[in-house]
């Protein structure tokens, strides 16, 4: 049984360089807002987590608003999680 040879090149995917630094971190850096690297990735973390706490904070706050409507917003005659129908309808 004879095997079957091609003449063609070999592909060979291109190779890309690994940024070390990231472009935000590498900002805070440049624009002395940090020492170094590290530092300015534990600021983007704390960011992010600063970021992530209030999201949380903001939602839990908005459903004690929609269980708890103050009372000028409720309407006696409209049934509790039916919308009212405007009358100007598309």
């Amino acid at each position: 049984m004879s095997t079957v040879q091609f003449d063609e090149p070999t592909y060979k995917s291109p190779v890309r360089k690994q940024s070390t630094q990231h472009l935000l971190a590498d900002f805070l850096v440049r624009n002395n807002l940090a020492k170094n690297n590290q530092q300015a990735t534990y600021m983007i973390l704390g960011i992010a987590i600063l970021a992530i706490i209030i999201s949380l904070w903001m939602i839990s706050s908005s459903r004690n608003v929609i269980e708890n409507p103050p009372p000028e917003l409720i309407d006696a005659e409209q049934p509790i999680g039916v919308l009212p129908l405007s009358s100007h309808q598309v």
